[in-house]
């Protein structure tokens, strides 16, 4: 064969459009003396922008190429060998590269977030409805845990994984690290579970924020009441009211006194709280236990004794 030129035509049907194929082909130009390029190195070398909502878009085509589809999108040229590729070689690959950097970018985002992001949050950070959408399809990388709520399905799963994605709801757009507590903490019941105190069962997410919020779930409670710093933790992440808190906002809605007694006494046996706090957060509901008015240590004796615990 003479070395002055050498010609190979590779092609393989790629469906278009319902009536219409065409070819993506790959035209390979061998001249003397340089060596021949491979469809990997194509492969390698494929030119692909990311765009700033996180879909991946082709660069403009050359100028004088045609198509009889529209202008062609070339992704490759490697001018050294000759080499055009003159479209993206399969669909798989450009999902694939599309989907990479979005859950590098969500992993960044979901790192202090327990692996969990929002809707919202993902849009803010350029991941785009196209791109968001194929992530959540199964297998995508993102599985759904509530509406709008989702996980890194790499990430470990944390617990009270339904509760944390209810705290979310409460302001979708705003991560965690800039919350405060008018945005809303764990209390009551909910408080109680994140503890591991008592045995009352939280089968409704319970919140305590400043102002009234409405919310479509059922087994979400809101309640209306401020949170002063001092009386909230930081557990695993989430804001939580302090033990403490947590028996004054039971005792408030009359819950039940042999349960919010064994609470105060696991809390004290596990140094959770104090018992000077327990007796100062309790003593505004003395009066109804019969008690002298203000009389938070005779109230918190009295829990002490119906506990039946020794100590």
């Amino acid at each position: 064969m003479s070395p002055q030129i050498a010609e190979v035509v590779w092609a393989r049907p790629l469906t278009c459009a319902p009536s219409r194929t065409r070819t993506c082909g790959l035209l390979l130009r061998r001249q003397p003396e340089r060596r021949q390029a491979t469809l990997s190195d194509a492969l390698c070398r494929a030119d692909l922008q990311q765009s700033a909502s996180g879909d991946v878009q082709r660069r403009p085509a050359a100028a004088g190429v045609g198509s009889p589809f529209g202008s062609p999108e070339p992704c490759c040229v490697n001018a050294g060998a000759g080499l055009m590729l003159q479209n993206t070689p399969y669909k798989g690959y450009s999902e694939v590269v599309a989907r990479q950097p979005a859950l590098l970018r969500l992993q960044e985002l979901t790192q202090e977030q327990w692996g969990l992001l929002t809707r919202q949050q993902a849009m803010e950070a350029g991941i785009g409805p196209t791109t968001l959408e194929r992530l959540t399809a199964p297998g995508g990388g993102l599985d759904r845990v509530a509406t709008g709520v989702y996980r890194l399905a790499a990430a470990p799963v944390p617990d009270h994984l339904d509760l944390r994605a209810a705290w979310l709801q409460l302001a979708p757009s705003i991560p965690v690290w800039k919350r405060g507590s008018d945005l809303g903490v764990v209390s009551h019941r909910s408080a109680a579970a994140m503890y591991g105190l008592g045995t009352f069962p939280a089968d409704v997410h319970e919140f305590t924020m400043p102002h009234r919020r409405q919310t479509r779930r059922r087994d979400v409670r809101i309640h209306v009441r401020p949170v002063k710093d001092e009386e909230r933790f930081s557990v695993r992440g989430l804001p939580v009211t302090r033990p403490a808190r947590i028996a004054a906002d039971l005792l408030r809605n009359h819950e039940d006194p042999e349960g919010i007694a064994q609470l105060v006494t696991e809390a004290i046996r596990l140094n959770y709280e104090y018992p000077g706090a327990f007796a100062d957060s309790m003593a505004q509901y003395a009066a109804r236990f019969g008690l002298a008015r203000g009389a938070g240590r005779a109230l918190l004796g009295w829990l002490l004794d119906l506990s039946g615990d020794p100590e």
